[in-house]
């Protein structure tokens, strides 16, 4: 099988906050260690990670070497929240988004969406690498956050 982008499996985990040069380079040793010993059913997996925006985790499995498996999955998804509890980030808060303000990165609430409004924000859904180069930054507009910001503005109570 051809090694394309799309055959590259990818998971997105934003935290909740700018991490500081010094916490980055302390992650990716960690998150190197990490991936140096991830396997799935004992298979060690070809992987990658980085840190993008001062605030992204990036894993990425090369499929045609091994497969992701549930377990190696749960395994990837404890160790991103031990290092949140480590490094006081929460990379599981959906109520919080980054976005592009000019060149810096700033945060928001889904509440309080409309400060992103016309700028890009990164898209965590994807899962391959092929999704990622095309559709990692997109415009708030399209994006799952406007979405949820329209369903929250809808609340009412009987």
């Amino acid at each position: 099988m051809k090694n394309t982008a799309s055959n590259r499996r990818i998971w997105l985990y934003q935290v909740n906050r700018l991490l500081s040069q010094e916490e980055e380079d302390l992650l990716n040793k960690e998150m190197q260690s990490f991936i140096n010993q991830w396997a799935a059913h004992g298979t060690p997996l070809k992987s990658s990670t980085q840190i993008l925006y001062h605030s992204i985790l990036v894993f990425e499995v090369d499929q045609n070497h091994e497969t992701a498996s549930g377990c190696s999955i749960d395994s990837s998804v404890r160790f991103v929240k031990e290092l949140g509890k480590k490094y006081g980030f929460n990379a599981f808060d959906r109520n919080t988004f980054a976005y592009l303000k000019g060149e810096r990165i700033a945060f928001t609430s889904v509440q309080d969406s409309s400060l992103a409004k016309g700028s890009k924000v990164f898209n965590l859904a994807l899962t391959n690498s092929g999704e990622f180069e095309n559709n990692f930054l997109i415009n708030f507009e399209d994006s799952a956050w406007a979405k949820l910001a329209i369903d929250n503005s809808f609340k009412f109570s009987l």
